[in-house]
């Protein structure tokens, strides 16, 4: 069996069921309907990557602007 590298999420029951995070080097993608939790998901896997594990990341998105999703964070106390 090969190990599988991994990156982890930053929420520790998210990251146990993934068996520790999800694959290193890999794209994923996160669907869902509106208000299921998709943006704050993405944008808590980049804020944990950049400042817990010194990790790179890019998130894209298309429906929100940047001045939106950055007043949607400011209010959940993520700066």
């Amino acid at each position: 069996m090969t190990n599988i590298e991994r990156a982890r999420i930053g929420i520790a029951e998210l990251d146990s069921i993934l068996a520790g995070g999800l694959p290193r080097g890999s794209v994923t993608l996160v669907a869902g309907g509106p208000g299921t939790g998709k943006t704050i998901l993405a944008v808590q896997f980049i804020l944990n990557g950049a400042t817990r594990y010194s990790e790179k990341g890019m998130f894209v998105t298309f429906n929100e602007s940047s001045k939106i999703l950055k007043q949607n964070m400011l209010s959940l106390g993520w700066n």
